[in-house]
């Protein structure tokens, strides 16, 4: 096992407890040390966004969340067939998030606009 694999079985941790910002620092880790045209960089690039998406939403900043997300589904789409596959679940909650998150701000600024007079 190289340090590499064990920073990034430590960010799956971390994410998987929750730890969404510590999980984007190990992998991020990872990330930097992985050469640019090495095609786990795309799925390092996509891990380290969704787990900074979902701290973001945590904190409450959803158009931090909303931006970080749809990049992560942006650098998704770009996998190969099988590697997408294992984000499959995490992909389909992110697109349901998404989905609440626009309904809301929608719903927010339709009836929280005050009237001009």
């Amino acid at each position: 096992m190289t340090a590499d694999d064990d920073a990034y079985g430590t960010g799956v941790l971390a994410f998987n407890t929750g730890q969404y910002y510590e999980a984007h620092e190990h992998w991020e880790r990872v990330w930097m040390l992985t050469a640019k045209n090495d095609p786990e960089r795309r799925r390092l690039q996509a891990l380290i966004q969704i787990a900074a998406g979902a701290h973001k939403f945590r904190l409450g900043v959803p158009s931090g969340t909303k931006k970080l997300f749809r990049k992560a589904l942006d650098n998704l789409t770009l996998l190969d067939a099988n590697e997408r596959q294992k984000l499959n679940s995490v992909e389909t909650a992110i697109l349901d998030l998404l989905a609440q998150l626009d309904g809301i701000n929608r719903a927010h600024f339709e009836s929280g606009m005050p009237k001009i007079s």
